[in-house]
């Protein structure tokens, strides 16, 4: 095996441009793969960096008609389980999402992230403070800890990590006074989608003002030694069953579901990344296809070595064995430049990876990763080199010996090029395919009517925050206060006078809105459910939405003035069927995960319908909205319903660049409550393009594995075409010599390989249109099977086979026939 090692190794420094060519065309496809599976390896397979991590479950409920639909479990099924379970050893709980506090003090106020959960979570977890300490239960009050662990993000950023953080005070809206008791690690998380969290506070699960049916919190739990999953599973679906008959009005179709941790952390990753570690095969696949069919050319020239070999009485097995040692310290070399390309690989697609992809800092080469590049290196220098090891060991010895080939190996040579060739334009259609779908989403989503106008329009959000503008009261409701009106009238007075400005509008995020129709029967839910948004009188005309009949608001609209409603077209059509919507009555409720059902003390009078907004991003129709006005409101909400008039993003129409107002108008805020901060400050458009972000990544993903794919394509085309070209050169040459024109020897060639491709062509079509229907559920405005995406492929991979058998084609007329009959 050593002097096989040696031979190949100075067999290979004698060819450098072979070796490099062959080398770096697998060490592209080792590289794609690598980085795909670092992507995996960090999702979905590497450990989570808690104590036994294989012991830590999540707990959901889910509905037993729509499996799909799930939810977190009441507050009191939480209390009921951690008391009465026997399978795990440790419950505890945790806020799924983040709550916003802002710290002012020098310079602009920083707007901070939260996240609530019970003291005892970091102990399940099996993660402490670095610095400091965690929570105790003399930290807790009837509405939270005033002590708190910070992030070590926030060490860095807020106090530059002084060693004397303990102990430092945090005015958080105004509402407390915080004390720092720890540092958390860096890059710990609780959730990956919480990762940006600047601290934790603890909330006792017993004594606080939340109800018992509150839904805010995620479960987590260890499970005790010994006990399985599928265990844990049967005892908690005992208590399912227990609850539905106590509570059938909540729980009649809801059931337990006991997830392990990472499961629940990565259950909506696994089958897209999965996908693109597919896609990126088949990219290897061609480089495999590529290495093959150039080992075998060159195999052909060493064919009279070989035969020399075998007649001084070499067995066929040594010169196989001596090939596939070629072939994988070939793979190995490939695997070492693949690795080192996949760390560029790595920051490629962490740089192209939305906001909202798990923690791109975590994708590294590890010793896994390692493993797996070593094991596709050794994969696929069998795999390239058992078919070449075994045609070329196989040579006549006697037509080898004299210098001829015989019309059989010859055939037999071109057909396996020519299986390449085809493999190699089929698997780069299929990926060819997949990326012209996901533009074509892209460009599907991007040229949907968003039903406004986005043009100089500048956006931007507030928060409403602490005491000042919100008291929190028992039975998890809270109060909005008249100040927060007040800052809303003069922010608009102070946006609405800025240079430049044409109008001003104001929006809450759009929530569920429970509601009855007065007058009609009620569904058999006992309500309707529609989206709500609280707005300014301009909001529609800010963002030229526009009035299908009756009116919008007006200033007169106030609170002690009989309240209205404006409502779309799409709920007028759904609720409304048949009849006029305009002055019928309408009774609002507010729910919340809280359970608290609130209603308005009286019912809204329906006096306009507005045109459709698709407020939940271009991929989905839009939905039946309400819009009230925010001078006519509760001041008591359940839960998180107080966002409803606390949380407003707003609209300024400019008469240009709408960013060019952004310093302004954060400052016009400023001047109303310094202490306010002012976040997502972009353009209309900027905004818009940020709901497309999703299929941006996949098209600008799969774009650059097709790409890679079809250059690795063209080189196999044109090494293909060129072996085919030496190997005639005899032939052309006597053609040439019997007077055939140069251009029908050109069309020969260029013939050749369109047949190739085209039967490679029409494999790819008939995979890509099996293939194309794993990436379904992530395509819109086409299907899988999109005939003007095929034919454009189509086009475009038989217009680059042709350009890259021009070369050799063109090579072939200029052939000599007296140098090509010379050696006759």
């Amino acid at each position: 095996m050593i002097n096989d090692l040696r031979y190949a190794f100075r067999t290979l420094v004698k060819s450098p441009g072979f070796t490099s060519v062959v080398v770096l065309s697998l060490a592209l496809g080792i590289a794609a793969n690598s980085t795909m599976f670092s992507v995996i390896n960090a999702v979905l397979l590497r450990p989570l960096k808690f104590r036994e991590p294989d012991r830590l479950v999540a707990l959901y409920e889910f509905n037993l008609e729509q499996t799909r639909s799930m939810r977190n479990p009441a507050l009191s099924s939480f209390l009921e389980w951690r008391g009465s379970t026997t399978s795990f050893e440790q419950m505890e709980l945790a806020v799924g999402g983040l709550e916003f506090f802002t710290v002012s003090g020098s310079g602009q106020p920083e707007r901070l992230r939260a996240q609530f959960i019970s003291p005892d979570l970091f102990a399940l977890l099996g993660v402490g403070p670095t610095v400091g300490r965690s929570f105790v239960s003399e930290d807790l009050g009837h509405e939270g800890s005033t002590n708190i662990v910070i992030s070590h993000g926030l060490w860095e950023r807020r106090f530059g990590k002084a060693s004397d953080v303990i102990g430092m005070k945090l005015n958080l809206s105004g509402s407390r006074l915080c004390t720092v008791v720890g540092v958390m690690p860096p890059g710990f998380w609780v959730f990956p989608y919480t990762r940006d969290t600047d601290f934790w506070t603890a909330l006792s699960p017993t004594d606080n003002p939340l109800t018992p049916n509150t839904r805010w919190f995620t479960i987590l739990a260890r499970l005790k030694p010994g006990v399985t999953l599928k265990e844990a599973q049967k005892e908690m679906d005992v208590f399912a069953r227990r609850t539905a008959l106590d509570h059938p009005e909540t729980n009649k179709t809801w059931g337990v579901l006991v997830e392990s941790l990472s499961e629940s952390y990565s259950r909506d990753w696994g089958e897209i990344l999965y996908i693109l570690l597919g896609a990126v095969g088949f990219v290897l696949l061609i480089a495999c296809a590529n290495a093959a069919h150039l080992l075998l050319a060159r195999a052909v020239k060493r064919k009279k070595e070989f035969a020399i070999r075998l007649s001084l009485g070499a067995a066929r097995k040594r010169i196989v064995q001596q090939l596939l040692t070629e072939s994988v310290l070939v793979a190995m070399a490939a695997g070492v430049l693949g690795v080192l390309l996949s760390l560029w690989g790595i920051r490629l697609f962490a740089f192209l990876a939305p906001a909202w992809f798990p923690p791109t800092e975590e994708i590294l080469v590890d010793r896994t990763v390692l493993f797996f590049a070593l094991g596709v290196s050794i994969l696929t220098g069998l795999l390239f080199g058992v078919s070449t090891a075994l045609q070329a060991s196989n040579p006549d010895v006697n037509q080898s010996l004299r210098g001829a080939e015989g019309s059989g190996d010859r055939s037999s040579s071109n057909a396996g090029r020519g299986v390449f060739v085809v493999a190699e334009v089929a698997l780069a259609l299929v990926l060819l395919m997949g990326a012209g779908l996901m533009t074509s989403t892209f460009f599907a989503l991007r040229s949907v009517d968003p039903g406004f106008n986005p043009f100089n329009v500048l956006s931007m959000r507030t928060d409403l925050l602490g005491p000042k503008y919100r008291k929190i009261l028992e039975g998890d409701m809270k109060r909005v206060t008249p100040q927060a009106d007040a800052f809303f009238q003069e922010t608009l007075d102070r946006l609405a006078a800025l240079p430049g400005v044409k109008s001003v509008g104001m929006t809450s995020d759009l929530l569920d809105g429970p509601f009855r129709i007065i007058g009609q029967e009620l569904p058999p839910g006992g309500r309707h459910i529609a989206g709500l948004a609280e707005v300014s009188t301009a909001y529609f005309n800010t963002l030229q939405i526009p009035l299908l009949k009756g009116r919008y608001f007006r200033e007169e609209d106030r609170q002690e003035t009989p309240w209205v409603v404006v409502i779309n077209q799409v709920m007028a059509d759904r609720f409304f069927p048949g009849s006029d919507p305009i002055g019928q009555l309408i009774q609002l409720n507010y729910s919340d995960t809280a359970g608290v059902p609130t209603s308005e003390p009286s019912p809204r009078r329906v006096i306009g319908i507005v045109g459709n907004v698709r407020h939940q991003g271009p991929r989905n129709d839009p939905p039946p909205v309400m819009y009230v006005s925010w001078r006519q409101h509760v001041w008591e909400y359940p839960g998180g319903q107080a966002n409803l008039h606390l949380v407003k993003n707003w609209m300024i129409r400019t008469a240009s660049n709408p960013t060019g107002l952004a310093a302004a108008a954060k400052a016009a805020v400023a001047e109303v409550d310094r202490d306010q901060a002012v976040y997502n400050v972009m353009s209309m458009e900027q905004r818009l393009s940020e709901w497309l972000t999703e299929q941006r990544f996949n098209a600008r993903l799969y774009g650059t594995f097709a790409s890679l794919a079809l250059i690795l394509a063209i080189l196999g085309i044109y090494g293909v075409m060129s072996y085919v070209v030496s190997q005639r050169t005899r032939e052309f040459g006597i053609r040439i010599a019997l007077g055939a024109d140069r251009r029908d020897v050109f069309r020969l060639v260029i013939r050749q390989a369109f047949y190739l491709s085209s039967i490679g062509v029409a494999v790819g079509v008939a995979a890509s249109f099996g293939l194309t229907r794993l990436i379904k559920s992530q395509l819109f405005g086409v299907t899988p099977t999109d005939p003007t995406t095929a034919v454009v492929v189509c086009l475009v991979l038989g217009l680059v086979a042709l350009l890259a058998c021009y070369f050799p084609a063109r090579r072939a007329t200029r052939v000599d026939p007296m140098v090509a009959l010379r050696c006759e």
